[in-house]
């Protein structure tokens, strides 16, 4: 097989249920491909005591499949947990990472009592119906200030959940514990939160920005909850640069540059 240098990855536990991916070229000239995890979109279900390493592992048999070497890879929430793990198993294979509303897996960035909280309340919505599940998740995903037809997209697009994917990736997340690889990360890496992201709050992100190394990270907050409709929407540009190697307050920074700003809202 001939390997290709590199291609975008988009990765995420509430992509709607479509085509997995695209040959379409990103702005930086390479072409990219949005993968399901197992137990998500057009994925089938994972067997049971499937943990995020074996996640990871499937995402470098599927980067191989498609003949790459690298990727470039963007991740929200669970993907962004997933893309950590990928690069702690596979650092030869990440280019960059883009982390949206990301932890160090639930183990790694939340209290026990917090971290028991929500497992309990995946077990719960599991067995639910998906309008008491849309009904249940939506007010914690996004603020008030979001249109009401993006809310009613996204609505949709967790509403084909998959019971069983979603009990497994939970508690593949809610084991997971990456912090030991945050020191580690050496390739250009952009974190991006919602300022009134309940779910991910400040001391989350605040935790992942003293954790990784200063010449690796970039740091870009966003008004709102829902960091991809902001994204989307072209609204907010505060950006903390990373060329330098000196590290920025996570509030403040430089105006994000156009080209950047553009191919991080195309892969959005």
């Amino acid at each position: 097989m001939v390997r290709r240098s590199s291609c975008c990855l988009a990765t995420s536990a509430t992509a709607p249920a479509r085509s997995g991916s695209s040959s379409r070229a990103c702005p930086t000239g390479s072409p990219w491909w949005r993968g399901d995890p197992p137990g998500s979109g057009l994925s089938s279900d994972p067997p049971q005591d499937f943990h995020l390493a074996d996640y990871a592992d499937v995402l470098a048999g599927f980067i191989e499949a498609l003949g790459y070497s690298k990727v470039h890879t963007l991740g929200l929430s669970f993907g962004a947990g997933l893309a950590l793990e990928f690069y702690r198993r596979f650092p030869s294979m990440s280019s960059s990472l883009i982390l949206l509303s990301g932890y160090a897996g639930w183990a790694g960035s939340l209290p026990p009592d917090e971290v028991e909280r929500r497992i309990e309340q995946v077990r719960r919505l599991a067995d639910e119906t998906p309008p008491r599940f849309v009904e249940a998740v939506l007010p914690s995903m996004f603020s008030g200030t979001v249109p009401q037809h993006v809310a009613d997209e996204f609505a949709d697009t967790i509403a084909a959940f998959h019971p069983a994917g979603l009990r497994s990736m939970a508690e593949a997340f809610a084991e997971a514990d990456l912090t030991d690889a945050l020191s580690s990360i050496a390739v250009p890496t952009l974190l991006i939160y919602g300022e009134e992201d309940v779910r991910a709050p400040r001391a989350v992100r605040e935790a992942l920005h003293d954790a990784i190394p200063a010449r690796s990270w970039s740091c870009w907050m966003v008004s709102g909850t829902s960091a991809r409709w902001k994204l989307r929407s072209e609204s907010t540009r505060r950006f903390v640069p990373s060329s330098t190697g000196s590290r920025s307050d996570m509030t403040g920074g430089d105006p994000l540059d156009q080209q950047t700003a553009s191919s991080i809202r195309w892969l959005l």
